[in-house]
């Protein structure tokens, strides 16, 4: 035991532990990169789910959609229009010298009978006016001029509406308004008894909405109303 160094007593087995204990990197290493794909691989599963589910709502929505707007359909009842009342004024000076401003209003009913939700609105409307002869069934009509809705109408469930479309006409004196003339001076004029003349009506173009779907009735035929109406 001469020259043993007690000092250096446990330094080999110190050593030798240490060599004992090596790292594993490698193993580490690949567990994080199998659990960063299994986190990978669940992100897409998630992103498939959702996606799938956003689907299958908007399919739902639609379908719900088509069926309401099916049951609309089959329980929609066209509304009637018609001409309920007009009058003429301006024409008490009328003659076949002399020209005339003649003022016509008409009133207009829409009875719908639908229930909710076929609520609707009248957007655009002409009133085609003619002049016909109250004595003479088969005696000719004069074009007189058209009147025209002034602002869109909304028309509720179940219910009538009416409503009134105006406008101003100037007659000027002329071989084409003689005759006009003469039949209004006649049915209107200041020794006429009642004062009441005949006029056509024709309602055309309408432009409607129904459940604020736009329902473009132009050239569509409508029926001609005749009417013996005031006038002064």
């Amino acid at each position: 035991q001469a020259g043993f160094d007690p000092s250096c007593r446990g330094s080999l087995p110190i050593a030798r532990a240490a060599k004992a204990k090596p790292s594993p990197p490698l193993i580490v290493s690949g567990m994080a990169a199998e659990d960063g794909a299994t986190q990978k691989k669940k992100s897409r599963c998630n992103a498939k789910c959702c996606c799938c589910c956003y689907c299958t709502s908007c399919c739902c929505v639609l379908l719900a959609l088509g069926v309401a707007v099916a049951i609309i359909a089959s329980s929609f009842q066209e509304p009637a229009v018609e001409v309920k009342s007009a009058s003429l004024t301006g024409i008490s000076a009328a003659s076949p010298t002399s020209s005339a401003t003649l003022h016509a209003a008409v009133t207009i009913s829409v009875d719908n009978p639908n229930g909710w939700p076929i609520k609707g609105s009248v957007d655009k409307l002409l009133v085609d006016i003619w002049s016909v002869d109250k004595l003479d069934e088969a005696g000719e009509a004069y074009y007189m001029g058209n009147a025209s809705l002034p602002e869109p109408v909304v028309v509720e469930t179940e219910s009538e509406t009416t409503f009134e479309v105006s406008t101003d006409m100037h007659l000027a004196a002329s071989t084409d308004t003689a005759l006009l003339l003469t039949r209004l001076a006649r049915d209107c004029g200041l020794l006429a008894s009642p004062k009441e003349t005949k006029l056509r009506f024709q309602i055309k173009d309408p432009v409607l909405k129904v459940v604020d779907i736009p329902v473009d009735l132009s050239g569509v035929d409508l029926p001609v109303v005749d009417q013996v109406v005031p006038c002064s």
